[in-house]
This record gives C-alpha cells, structure tokens and sequence, in this order.
C-alpha cells in the first residue's frame, strides 16, 4: 500500500484518512482497511537494499504512520576521530560497528567514588529539541513520536553490558543507585518534552 496524499479510506467506507487518525483508530480499538506500521533501517542495510533493487525508488514506497522525532537529550559529545564517540556519562564507543560497542566504560568499579555523574542540565540539548518540534510540525499528518532521549535502558552505558549484568547480582545496592539517578534524568527528560505537541513519548526500542 502506498499513501501519496497523506489519507485512506475508512473501514466504514468514503471518509478519508490521515495516517495519524488509523494509528489513533488502531490504538483504540477500531477496525481500519490499513494496517498502520513504521519501518527504518541502519544506513548500511538501507545501501544493500538500493543495491539490491538497482536504485533508492523503493525508499519512496515507505507510507511511515509513526514518525520520530528528536527529544530534548543529546547523548553524544563533540566527534572524535572516526571511529571512536565518547558519550556524555564518559563512555568511549567504536561506532564502526553495528550495534555500536563500548571501547571504555565511564566506571570500571562499582562504585561512584571519584565519577561525576552527569545532570539533566548537561544531557540537554537545545537544537535537539528545537529539531524535534520542527519534525512534529512537518509530520502533522502522522502519528508523532518523540525519542525521550535517555531511559532505564542506558543504565549499561556506565558500566558495559557485561559489567552492568553481574552488578545487578553482585552489587545490588550500587546497581540500585545507578537506577535511581537514571530515574530522575528520564523524569527530567519527559518534564523538559512537555512543550512539544507530540502524540506520544517512546522511552526505548525493545
């Protein structure tokens, strides 16, 4: 199915659609003739997939009901020297690799001792969120997502995965702190979206 002018035909017939009112009927538990989805890939299987299909036309029959839209944090410092990116809470990733991988976790010990834990203030990103309204305002006709930006998921970015997973065994009153200070950033992330007149906040993608 392809939407060329941004609108469907109701299950009931003869009204039209925007794809942000399916993704609403949908979410409400109302029959459409669409099926409403968002799709997107990593920049490396989109370039397969063009070469795949001999050309980009393919990318044009994407109808995506959801669109994301950037959220008021910014993980990321000023670039380093490809292929290395160290994150605001210290952590050192390779970003040739896909899924991206920690080179240096920000704490090698389960412990705070010596670290300074980053506040909301220092993950907020002006230009991200001013992007975000702007993508909102663009895609008025789909169902609008803003990507919070930091959420519970993150709490292995100070440690590793590895690290992080023993820590919730081993050192459960740190691991309980760790979860207790990215708490209040996400709550501190979701207070900072309430300006931007998006349909939903989405905290991760698992």
């Amino acid at each position: 199915l392809n939407v060329t002018d941004g609108a469907r035909e109701s299950a009931n017939g003869g009204t039209r659609m925007k794809p942000r009112d399916i993704v609403l009927d949908q979410i409400n538990h109302r029959e459409t003739n669409a099926v409403p989805y968002t799709l997107a890939f990593e920049s490396e299987v989109s370039d397969r997939l063009d070469t795949h299909y001999g050309d980009s036309a393919w990318r044009e029959r994407i109808d995506n009901y959801i669109s994301h839209c950037p959220g008021p944090v910014g993980l990321i410092r000023e670039p380093e020297p490809a292929p290395r990116v160290t994150d605001k809470f210290g952590t050192v990733w390779r970003t040739d690799r896909l899924p991206p991988a920690v080179v240096e976790p920000a704490i090698h010990t389960p412990s705070f001792d010596g670290y300074e834990f980053p506040s909301f203030e220092k993950l907020f990103d002006p230009q991200s969120k001013a992007d975000g309204i702007r993508s909102i305002e663009e895609a008025a006709d789909s169902f609008t997502v803003i990507m919070a930006g930091i959420c519970l998921w993150q709490s292995w970015y100070l440690r590793g995965f590895e690290s992080t997973l023993s820590d919730c065994i081993l050192e459960e009153e740190f691991y309980a702190e760790v979860l207790d200070r990215y708490t209040d950033l996400t709550l501190s992330s979701i207070a900072e979206c309430k300006d931007m007149s998006a349909d939903a906040i989405m905290m991760g993608d698992d």
